[in-house]
């Protein structure tokens, strides 16, 4: 005998497809997915912030244990600035120990003393530099050096290997490790030196740097400019007329014109420095050693400086070493 089977077998075999479904659905829409992240350190930017950030991004589940074990771990002091990929699924240490590493994603730039900053744009290929040198480029420096506000950073960005993000994070790295390679005590310094300020400082410093290259050599040298601004000579230095000159080749012309730059001419010091001095020019600069002498000279061939007490012996000394 035939017989019709209920309806309600039908439905049973619907309900697991049914089920299926569901479950496919909810793995597709699964919101416990993994969060990515990129996180960007900004200089000098605390553990704090940055805790609170990736909080925000739902990178941490708390902040509180974020800080207490990169304290405990020892993971809270070097924390570097750059670009960083993160990911919810990393535990705190996974990106701790991340931090505490160099950016992959940073760039990296090595400054030679007495690089102009004309100079460290082009090799950077970071043209927001090259506003250094007006008054567009505000640093924290403006504080202590406030004719950098007006004057431009030329002869305040450090010599050194920097990490960095973009031009904004190279030029503060640059500005702060000059504060940080200041001589401690160049405030009394000064005040024995026949200079205003901190920036006439750095101006002696920038000359001394293209002139002469021992320790000892950059102090005599310091001491014969000071003695000459003091008795109203004029420099006579021959590196900065060529600071905005893209040879090596001192004209009649040059030497004839009233440029500031003009140290042969004019009297005084030029009105910027004339490239980024290292460490021991600043340090030349701040600690001159007096002497007899009034002029010096380059050997060209092997960079010996030769010193003369008068103006006799320095025309000896050219008609000698130069001619």
């Amino acid at each position: 005998m035939y017989r019709r089977k209920p309806k309600a077998q039908k439905n049973k075999l619907k309900a697991p497809l049914f089920i299926i479904a569901v479950l496919v659905l909810w793995l597709l829409l699964d919101t416990n997915q993994p969060t990515n992240y990129s996180l960007t350190i900004a200089n000098n930017q605390n553990l704090g912030s940055i805790a609170k950030e990736l909080k925000s991004a739902e990178i941490i589940s708390s902040e509180n244990v974020f800080l207490f074990q990169a304290s405990r771990n020892n993971l809270d002091k070097n924390i570097h600035t750059g670009q960083f990929e993160l990911s919810s699924d990393m535990d705190n240490l996974d990106i701790l120990k991340l931090l505490n590493k160099p950016s992959q994603n940073n760039q990296t730039l090595t400054i030679p003393e007495g690089f102009t900053i004309k100079q460290i744009s082009n090799k950077s290929q970071e043209q927001e530099i090259l506003k250094c040198l007006e008054s567009t480029c505000q640093t924290n420096l403006n504080q202590i050096v406030p004719e950098t506000s007006s004057k431009g950073l030329e002869g305040f960005l450090f010599p050194n290997t920097y990490q960095y993000i973009d031009s904004k994070d190279l030029i503060n790295k640059m500005t702060q490790q000059f504060q940080q390679e200041l001589p401690k005590n160049y405030r009394k310094q000064l005040q024995k030196l026949p200079i205003q300020s901190l920036y006439e400082a750095i101006i002696v410093a920038s000359m001394l740097e293209k002139e002469v290259i021992t320790q000892k050599d950059k102090q005599l040298a310091a001491g014969i400019i000071y003695k000459r601004l003091q008795h109203d000579w004029p420099l006579g230095i021959d590196a900065t007329l060529l600071y905005k000159k893209n040879n090596r080749e001192i004209t009649i012309q040059d030497l004839q014109a009233n440029d500031p730059y003009n140290t042969r001419k004019l009297k005084g010091l030029p009105p910027t420095p004339i490239c980024n001095p290292g460490y021991e020019s600043i340090f030349a600069a701040l600690n001159p050693i007096q002497s007899d002498y009034w002029f010096y000279i380059t050997e060209p061939i092997n960079d010996k400086v030769i010193y003369g007490r008068n103006n006799a012996e320095h025309e000896a000394n050219i008609q000698k070493y130069l001619r």
